[in-house]
């Protein structure tokens, strides 16, 4: 038997794991780990860990108890294996659930760490089971523990994991071999999958290297099709399996990047998912490839990721041409973080910047900050900013993670920071908070690296902003101060810093606005981080020991830190008065995200003793003279934190302050001295009688306030104290009692409780030193800020805390029991008081909340039954420092049974309106057994996230934050399943009774008491549920009903019920069944809530056998034979035989003992369930009858019956063990039948809900399909060129992916077939019966209200394989259940008869012109089509009658098909034709050929090309002459007249195109035939366009290839393909003449004919007709342009495919735009900027584009010329990375010479568009200032001419659009020249460009005008006002 204490690592090896040296050091991991740049900081072992733990545990855990905590983490682990080696033993699942579910947590909690050795042990165990548990909820466990174990244990781990196995489970998961949905969704694997996948990406560092990728590539090879389904299948292994660890080792680019790179990712194009992908998988490849040359990938690389970034480029007019973004089907998502796409950008941007690839890389970089930094700026507060925004944190944060371990040069950093910076600070000054946060969290992660760089500029951008009338910018500048204030003060690199903190401090105090909650918000967080890093003391009197003159100015600025102090409580108080909200009638909120409690502990904390003396005076002013009680809150924190800080001090000031305005204060003589005095004052206290409630509340809960957290000088003040208690809880006030129960309580919890004394930055050792303490400031070091200073009890603490709890507590309990006691004496009922009452019982219940941790429940403790072969584990005592009095052992019994008492004297008086009372007596009980929700801490978690940072600097109050928090965490999980005990019973008793009160308020706060305790004790579900459940059943009373529901629907209590299977069997009948009609409405909907519960809870009982290793050998060893449910032939890492001699008999014993058990545990669930099952079906018959159940109840009976058949009958498909379901099921087969027919009968009930659930139920039962006549879209794809290996799916798997559907087809067709289609023996009535049923289905469609639940039944059937191809599937009017379930009545009924059957209803249905039963007509006939294609050797004789008489019905039903039925008869198509073979649908292409030739008008000509379409998208690529037909098809509706027909027509071709296209290369390679389409239409369209160049041409004098321009012909711009491309031009050529030959001969024939039917005309119809002939030609010319635009309009943003043709294609559009027709103008324009939205990676493709632009240059058309403008604006952007420097300079020439066109307005466009260039290029200054140069020499020539001198600024205009938010050094001499000529009317640009200059700067011009000279600036200043006519 192996164990953790006896195994060794090689005995563990399997199937998933191996522990082999080879294969170890083969990891990926392991080479990442010993690889000289991260080998230091990834190796740890064993001592290391326990080093770090127990170094940690000194830090954080308060003294008393810290020498405990490490050998008992050491217990509890061994605790864990032996606990876990026993429960694998006996094989019980429960206990291994258990036992890893509640470990995961400790490992959380208290931080549990395991060994090496541990961790090997764990991983191949957990496999095991995983294995054979998989089916179980147990799966999902082991996965998320297996997952904590890999990403916990990595750097200690060495083993490999073998990737197949995991493969092969997620393959499963994806059920990419199901054939439809399932017959119930029980099975869902969504959640499994989920984890799953989290599982392999943990796993996957201990992959091997590239050789995993050649495997996952040979293995899904076959998947690999750009226009299958399964392409998404496979992009989600890559992404979860692909290894890059190993890149480490690497020096040069694996194969598979180039593969992923320009092939499989280019296969789909606008598609976030997609992108998502690759840019995850890159990212890792490159974060670890720092020894790779990237530097060939970079400009695609970089194209790509600009492209997934999609951001908006040219025109907004054209924004809505943007191709649209898919997504990925559902099936195939994986959840993922928001935004991942934009996190692995900024990954690999910043791992780029290698040793390899440095320079380039930064280039690269800034060219994409530069093409993308507008984004940034505070007018930008959509998505994109937000987007870059996490880009750019991603891209800061992996850049710095890498400089920690792999330095940059400094350098490189300030370059870095220098591209980065100035878009940062545009974006800090958003509206958008979020946005602003973002930028203040990169700068602070700057900050720490290059802080002479970045911190200037904070400091000086902050200063700048706060006489800004701009408040956001004020807000941003706040937020990046002060999340960046610890590197400004503390850097040593900026000394400096300290000396801007007393400004920055009197600044912000002027910065708390309660208009402005933001800036307040920033500012108190400024504080918080200021006051968690300085003293607040005046340290002059050490400044002779400072050693810099910047020490000696800081020290002198601390002589202002008192005044500031005083001035900072007041304006906070001011604050809190005027920005609080208020909240009920007593009490107001704070400001939200101010963090103010956290910043007074933290100021006062600060304070020196001088300073905290004045702030307390000034304070003691405030409580003294203001009255506030709405605020109580806000001002009661400084009352806490004072006394935090110094409990004598602060109660020595304000206790006398509240006790003057409490009490008159008597002297009294020793003679006259009773309990109410103090003995040493001699003091007697009275409450002023005239104070009113709101004074008493307000001066009492500032008292509780002002004792909270009193620490030891509590005591100090302990006969005061007393005596000021005692006065006032005699008061018969129940406010009075009521707030001072809370003082007492807060006493109780001050005294016993362990917490920080303080946070402030150093301990108070070195706060006494006599020494400038300004060097401590913002310390992070460990020898200086440690150690913690916890408050722990002492003597006389807890001396204190017993007389509190005795006098009020236990005294008070006693009062309450003397008062019952005369209450039952009093027989005349005069002395009951309701009053008096409620004021015993209040107190016990404040004070018991603090007194509950110290008295302990001494009732005894429940006896509970546990199976003797089960590990008998100890409960683990946290230790927490707990402290308990024995002195009260039995405080707690006695205020139960005063309670118990008193609930019995008011019911035995009747008195039953006592609701005050009732509820708190469950408030008292809750609070009796540990309120958890007292333990916490309030700090808020997110204060500390906001200021993390790479290299984890932590302050003081951060460790005293962590150590707190751990610390009452070990105090919660102490008081978590505790055993149970009498009390504990009895006081469930006593709850549950009230939780079912008459009166509502009781009952809501008994039920939450309820379900506290109950779940606080380990045992209390299988006594109290039971109860229950009898007193549900018995449905008493309406408060009965109401109380118990409500109870059930906890989430823990509802998993419980649903998991045992008795208590199934008791409640699953009753909550099927109607609730009487006499309880009321909200008891009823109570009632069905509870069912909703009951139905959704997720919780499977165990119903499946398994056996361990040992009971298998024990069984076999004694001859016994035992069948294993489980098989794990699939697997082979379960370990088969065991040596029976390891185990003692006494092991044996209980192995036999737990064998037996489990068996009869199995047994008896499925025996309950049955029992469950048959009464429900039971129910389900006699509802029929009476009909007893409304729908939802009906709906309830129906899908719990289904569920429940389901999990007996149908096992998940890691259960399925090879035996027939006829032999399994022998015994129950009746009842199998009984529920099948009661679906069936159901299906035509008169419920619609229920009717379509069993509808989609049956169906999938009838419908079953074998794998005959299967071939998927996918297969054979790519032929055998080698591009990709034979496909995967396996034939047999898909077809017994339904074999438990198979078996109940064959189990109860005859039964089904007869209730849904027999009435007796009569076969006449069988329409009747029939008739009914679609009657129902008709009148399904037509209801609006099952609309949507239909469409999430028809989402059911779809699956990986349905659709298989990329094309979706409409599921509004057509439902594919109810075409399935007409598929499975033919199977069932079988061949002509049932033809016979249901032809009378389609006859009937086809002359119907409702639309409801036109669709189910088509729902008949698809069903009935695809079973006689899939079938039809099944047909017998009659096949050629059925398909004659089906092919006539459908030939009907789509030449009648309605425009609004179209997509129900496509999606229905679809469905006919998926995954069939070719040769077997060929039938029902010929059907739709045919009605495409009876097409008869506009309409029919264009449904009916849809609905070949519909055709081939299904059978795609498949068949030649399929496609030969569609394209002839196409090509003679081009020059239809009607647009309509003519758009479905390119539709088609498009199809047809993307589906015929190469794609085993890149670009995809179009076939010859639709290329010659392609060409014809584009030699159309240039001989009947104007002229592209020639002398006509204004730009033809100017020469555009003098300035290294690319010279190219015209015959260079060809259609590309595998052909030469002069063979393409001729045959081109010759198809169009043949084309125009034919069409002349026609034209001739018609007007021949004309002719001689009209020889009686006269000349002028000749004349007329001629006319005509013209405008024909006119139009058929109109409709081949529109055809163009149409066809590149489709298949843009589809499939990169028209990449070759691309260039061509351009020239003709562009020619387009300058058409007569106005619309096909617009068009072409639209298409142009479509066009220029795709990418093309192709370097030839590209020098085509510009040839063509050359070209177009010289176009006479000025139209045409500017298109021009509008395609290089977006494709510039798009290309920049990938364009060569000549391209790049013909480019930016095209541009400049379209500046001096002589149309107006194409010289105002190009300014647009050469600004877009300049902003790609800015950052490459020598030609932007080339570029001035020029222009501004070209301005001063004399006599220029007018076109020259508008170029230039034109060119100069651009200069400065490209830059509107910054100030270049060339700026202010730009705006200079423009200002010149801005007054002049001619040079309007130069006007119009000053006009946007001032707008975009006039908020920053002040700060701007420095960048600018005197007379420069004077000029500009001239421009913003217009000289006055008046002048």
């Amino acid at each position: 038997m192996i164990t953790f204490k006896t195994h060794k690592d090689q005995q563990l090896n399997n199937e998933f794991i191996s522990f082999k040296k080879e294969d170890v050091e083969n990891t990926g991991y392991y080479r990442y780990k010993n690889s000289k740049e991260f080998q230091q900081s990834k190796r740890l072992t064993d001592e290391m860990v326990r080093d770090l733990q127990r170094e940690k545990i000194q830090q954080t855990t308060p003294p008393s108890y810290s020498s405990v905590v490490e050998q008992e983490k050491l217990d509890l682990v061994e605790d864990f294996f032996q606990s876990f080696d026993h429960s694998i033993m006996i094989c019980n699942i429960g206990d291994i659930n258990q036992l890893l579910h509640v470990f995961k947590h400790r490992i959380y909690e208290v931080q549990l760490q395991f060994t090496k050795q541990q961790y090997h042990y764990l991983i191949p165990r957990l496999f095991d089971l995983f294995i054979q548990f998989r089916a179980e909820d147990l799966g999902n466990v082991i996965i998320e523990f297996l997952s904590l174990l890999f990403s916990r244990g990595k750097k200690l781990i060495e083993l490999k994991v073998n990737w197949r196995p995991l493969y092969k489970i997620f393959k499963e998961n994806c059920e990419i071999s199901k054939q439809y949905g399932s017959f119930d969704d029980h099975h869902s694997t969504i959640k499994l999958q989920q984890k799953f996948n989290v599982l392999i990406y943990n796993c996957q560092p201990f992959f091997g290297g590239d050789e995993v990728v050649d495997e996952l590539l040979e293995e899904i090879g076959g998947y690999l099709v750009p226009h299958s389904n399964y392409i998404y299948f496979c992009a989600n292994v890559l992404y979860l399996f692909t290894p890059t660890y190993h890149f480490s080792t690497l020096t040069s680019m694996p194969k598979w990047v180039d593969l992923y790179l320009n092939y499989y990712w280019s296969w789909i194009d606008f598609n976030k998912d997609w992108d998502e992908r690759w840019l995850f998988i890159f990212s890792r490849a490159i974060k670890f490839g720092v020894n790779i040359d990237w530097t060939p990938i970079l400009p695609i690389l970089y194209t790509k990721m600009l492209k997934a970034l999609d951001l908006g480029v040219g025109s907004p007019s054209m924004a809505h041409l943007k191709p649209v973004k898919h997504k990925i089907p559902e099936i195939f998502r994986l959840t993922r973080e928001d935004r991942m796409e934009f996190h692995s950008i900024g990954k690999i941007i910043a791992c780029l910047i290698n040793s390899k690839t440095e320079k380039p890389a930064i280039q690269h970089f800034k060219t994409l900050m530069s093409k993308i930094s507008l984004y940034f700026h505070p007018s930008n507060t959509g998505d994109w900013t937000i987007d870059l925004g996490e880009m750019t944190l991603s891209m800061s944060k992996s850049f710095l993670k890498r400089n920690k371990y792999i330095p940059y040069s400094e350098l490189i950093i300030q370059e870095f920071l220098e591209i980065i910076y100035p878009s940062l600070t545009n974006a800090l000054y958003s509206k958008k908070k979020n946005i602003s946060l973002t930028i203040a969290k990169i700068m602070n992660e700057f900050s720490h690296v290059a802080p002479t760089y970045i911190l200037p500029k904070i400091i000086d951008d902050f200063y700048s902003s706060v006489d800004r009338e701009e408040v956001n910018r004020l807000i941003g500048g706040i937020e990046v101060v002060s999340t960046c204030l610890h590197p400004i003060l503390f850097s040593p690199q900026f000394p400096e810093g300290k000396t801007h903190l007393i400004t920055f401090m009197e600044i912000m105090i002027k910065c708390l606005d309660p208009i402005y909650t933001n800036k307040a918000s920033g500012t108190f967080k400024f504080f918080n981080k200021l006051f968690s890093t300085i003293l607040i003391s005046d340290e002059n009197q050490y400044i002779d020991q400072c050693e810099n003159q910047i020490e000696e100015n800081v020290t002198l600025s601390t002589s202002l830190f008192q005044e500031w102090s005083i001035n900072f409580v007041d304006a906070t108080i001011n604050f809190l008065l005027q920005s609080s909200t208020k909240k009920g009638n007593f009490k107001r909120e704070t400001v939200p995200n101010i963090f103010f409690r956290e910043t007074m502990e933290l100021f006062f904390g600060a304070l020196s003793n001088e300073i905290f003396k004045a702030v307390l005076g000034r304070l003691k002013s405030v409580f003294t003279n203001i009255f506030e009680p709405e605020y109580y809150k806000q001002l009661g924190e400084f009352l806490k934190s004072s006394t935090l800080r110094d409990s004598i001090q602060s109660i020595s000031v304000f206790l006398p302050v509240f006790v003057n305005k409490l009490f008159i204060k008597h002297k009294i003589t020793n003679g006259n001295n009773n309990n109410n005095c103090n003995n040493n004052s001699g003091i007697k206290y009275d409450i002023i009688s005239d104070l009113s409630d709101q004074e008493l509340r307000l001066y009492i809960t500032n008292i509780g306030y002002l004792v909270f957290k009193g620490g030891h000088g509590l005591v100090e003040f302990k006969d005061q104290l007393i005596d000021i208690l005692i006065v006032l809880m005699e008061s018969d006030n129940k406010i009075v009692l009521k707030a001072t129960s809370k003082v007492i309580r807060k006493l109780i919890f001050s005294l016993t409780r362990i917490y920080p004394l303080n946070t402030r930055v150093v301990p108070q050792t070195i706060i006494d030193r006599k020494e400038n303490h300004i060097k401590y400031w913002g310390s992070t070091d460990l020898s200086t800020i440690l150690p913690i200073e916890w408050f722990e009890p002492n003597e006389n603490d807890i001396s204190f805390a017993k007389l509190l709890i005795d006098k009020f507590l236990k005294g008070t309990n006693d009062k309450l029991s003397n008062y019952i006691s005369s209450l039952r004496n009093d027989e005349s009922n005069n002395i009951y008081n309701r009053m008096k009452l409620l004021n015993l019982v209040k107190p016990i219940q404040s004070i018991l909340r603090a007194a509950t941790f110290l008295i302990k429940d001494t009732s005894n403790e429940i006896k509970q039954s546990k199976d003797e072969f089960r590990y008998q584990s100890k409960r683990f005592k946290f230790e927490h420092g707990e402290i308990s009095f024995s002195e009260f052992s039995t405080l707690k019994q006695e205020i139960f049974n005063n309670y118990k008492e008193t609930i019995q004297y008011l019911e035995s008086k009747n008195i039953n309106e006592e609701i005050n009372v009732l509820r708190v007596i469950s408030k008292t009980l809750f609070v009796m057994f540990y309120c958890r929700g007292d333990i916490i801490d309030h700090t808020h978690d997110h204060l500390f996230e906001k200021w993390k940072n790479h290299k984890k600097l932590k302050g003081r109050n951060y460790l005293v934050y962590k150590a707190f928090k751990s610390h009452l965490i070990r105090q919660k999980l102490n008081f978590q399943h505790l055993p149970i005990t009498q009390l504990a019973l009895d006081s469930m008793h006593f709850t549950l009774n009230l939780s079912v009160h008459n009166y509502r308020r009781v009952r809501e706060t008994a039920q939450k008491a309820f379900v506290n305790i109950l779940n606080m004790f380990n045992g209390s579900y299988e006594i109290i549920l039971p109860i229950c459940i009898d007193r549900l059943l018995d449905m008493k009373s309406d408060p009965e009903i109401k109380g118990i529901s409500f109870i059930f629907q906890a989430k823990s209590i509802s998993r419980k019920l649903k998991g045992n299977t008795e208590w199934v069997k008791k409640l699953q009948p009753m909550v099927a069944k109607q609730i009487d009609q006499k309880f009321k409405p909200n008891t009823r909907a109570t009632f069905s809530e509870l069912k909703k519960v009951l139905l959704i809870a997720k919780r499977l009982p165990i119903l499946n056998y398994y056996q361990s290793k040992e009971m298998k050998s024990l069984n076999c060893n004694q001859g016994a034979i035992f069948e294993d449910i489980v098989s794990n032939d699939h697997y082979s890492c379960y370990q088969k035989g065991i040596n029976l001699n390891s185990l003692t008999e006494q092991q044996k014993q209980l192995v036999e003992k737990a064998s037996k058990s489990n068996k009869e545990k199995v047994d008896n669930n499925r025996s309950n369930l049955l029992t469950a099952l048959e009464n429900m079906v039971t129910l389900s018959k006699s509802s029929e009858k009476n009909d007893s159940l409304p729908w939802r109840n009906h709906l309830f009976l129906l899908s719990s019956i289904i569920y429940y058949f389901s999990i007996l009958f149908n096992p998940s498909p890691g259960l399925k063990d090879g035996f027939p379901y006829c032999e399994k099921y022998k015994d129950q087969e009746p009842i199998i039948k009984e529920v099948v027919l009661c679906i069936a009968k159901n299906s035509k009930c008169d419920f619609p809900f229920s009717r379509i659930y069993c509808l989609h139920s049956i169906a999938n039962i009838l419908a079953v399909q074998s794998n005959k006549n299967i071939e998927f879209c996918y297969q054979n794809y790519f032929g055998d060129n080698g591009f990709s290996t034979q496909e995967k799916i396996d034939l047999e798997i898909y077809g017994s992916s339904v074999d438990f559907e198979k078996y109940l087809f064959n189990l109860t067709k005859d039964d089904v077939v007869t209730l849904l289609f027999y009435d007796g023996t009569n076969s006449t009535a069988a329409n009747s019966n029939a008739g009914r049923l679609f009657a129902y289905m008709s009148q399904d469609h037509e209801e609006s209200s099952t609309n949507s639940f239909c469409q999430s039944m028809t989402n059911k059937n779809f699956t990986p394989s349905y659709p298989n191809t990329r094309a979706s599937v409409s599921n509004k009017d057509f439902r594919s259940f109810n075409a399935k379930y007409f598929f499975g009545l033919f199977q069932a009924v079988g061949g002509i008869k049932f033809i016979d059957t249901i032809k009378p209803i389609m006859e009937k249905l086809k002359g119907k012109s409702e639309k409801e039963d036109y669709f189910l007509l088509v729902e008949m006939l698809a069903g009935i089509s695809r079973y006689i294609s899939i079938n039809d050797d099944l047909l017998g004789d009659e096949r050629e009658n059925i398909f004659s008489w089906v092919s006539n019905v459908a030939f009907i039903s789509l030449t009648g098909c309605s425009n609004e039925c179209t997509e129900a008869w496509a999606s229905a198509i679809r469905f006919i034709t998926h995954n069939i073979r070719f040769d077997k649908i060929e039938w029902f292409s010929n059907l739709l050929f045919e009605v495409h030739k009876k097409t008869n008008n506009i309409l029919a000509g264009s449904k009916s090309i849809k609905f070949l379409k519909a055709f081939l998208v299904e059978v795609t690529w498949k068949s030649k002459d399929l496609t030969e037909k569609l394209f002839e098809i196409a090509k003679t509706e081009f020059s239809n007249n009607y647009k309509q027909i003519r758009i479905e027509a390119m539709r088609l071709l498009s199809l047809l195109i993307i589906y015929q296209s190469d794609f085993s290369v890149h670009p995809p390679i179009i076939p010859q035939k639709e290329t010659s389409i392609l060409q014809g239409f584009i030699d159309i369209i240039s001989n009947s366009s104007p002229p592209s160049s020639g002398s006509n041409s204004p730009l033809s004098h100017i020469n555009n290839h003098g300035t290294n321009g690319i010279t190219t012909n015209s015959s260079d711009v060809t259609m590309i393909d595998n052909n030469s491309n002069n063979d393409n031009n001729n045959n081109n050529n010759n198809n169009n003449n043949n084309n125009n030959n034919n069409n002349n001969n026609n034209n001739n024939n018609n007007n021949n004919n004309n002719n001689n039917n009209n020889n009686n005309n006269n000349n002028n119809n000749n004349n007329n007709n001629s006319n005509i002939n013209n405008n024909n030609s006119k139009n058929s010319k109109n409709a081949i342009k529109e055809n163009i635009l149409l066809l590149i309009y489709f298949l843009n943003s589809k499939s990169p495919v028209l990449v070759r043709s691309a260039p061509t294609l351009l020239k003709a559009i562009m020619s387009l735009t300058g058409d007569s027709n106005l619309e096909i103008a617009k068009d072409s324009s639209g298409c142009v900027y479509r066009m220029s939205q795709e990418f093309y990676f192709e370097s030839g493709v590209i020098d085509q584009f510009i040839t063509v632009l050359n070209q177009t240059l010289q176009s006479p058309s000025w139209k045409i010329r500017t298109s021009i403008l509008q395609f290089v604006q977006v494709f510039f952007f798009n290309h920049s990375f990938i364009f060569s420097n000549q391209q790049t300079d013909s480019i930016v020439n095209t541009v400049l010479a379209l500046t001096k066109d002589p149309q107006i307005e194409i010289r105002e466009k190009s300014k647009a568009t050469l600004a877009s260039i300049l902003i790609s290029f800015k950052s490459d200054s020598n030609m932007v200032e080339n570029l001035i140069k020029k222009a501004i020499k070209n301005l001063n020539v004399p006599d220029q001419s007018f076109i020259e001198k508008y170029s230039s600024l034109i060119i100069l205009s651009s200069v400065v659009l490209a830059v509107p938010y910054n100030i270049p050094k060339y700026i202010p001499s730009v705006l200079q020249q423009l200002s010149r000529y801005s007054s002049n009317s001619h040079y309007k640009t130069a006007a119009s460009t000053i006009s946007e200059f001032w707008r975009t700067h006039k908020e920053s011009w002040e700060e701007d005008k420095r960048q600018f000279t005197e007379e420069e600036a004077e000029t500009i200043l001239s421009t913003k006002v217009a000289p006055s006519y008046f002048a």
